[in-house]
């Protein structure tokens, strides 16, 4: 354990959320008009993506940087966040679209 405790995931998420897509998880799903359905179920490929993008860099630095402690996770999470939002931004710009989609996901997933 690296010093969180469960009530501090749900945190970590929202900030990854807000620092990867600018909007929280309840943000999110109220855009998709998503009720008590899995925010990640009914999330496109690059939503997937992008969160995966964070999820996996804030795990490579907790592990690169053997973090401890909450102050230290947050920074970390804050970080890779901030990653997966300038890959987000950069994808916008260069689609011309928001990778925040309204829509619920209902293709499967062929990845």
């Amino acid at each position: 354990m690296r010093g969180a405790v469960e009530k501090d995931y749900e945190f970590f998420t929202a900030l990854m959320s807000k620092s990867t897509f600018g909007i929280t998880p309840l943000r999110h799903k109220t855009i998709k008009k998503l009720g008590r359905e899995n925010l990640r179920d009914n999330m496109t490929d690059m939503e997937l993506a992008l969160v995966n993008i964070g999820e996996l860099t804030a795990k490579e630095l907790h592990r690169s940087r053997n973090t401890k402690g909450r102050k230290n996770l947050r920074k970390d999470v804050s970080e890779a966040g901030k990653i997966a939002g300038d890959t987000r931004k950069q994808i916008e710009k260069k689609t011309g679209k928001p990778v925040i989609s309204r829509l619920k996901h209902t293709e499967p997933n062929l990845l």
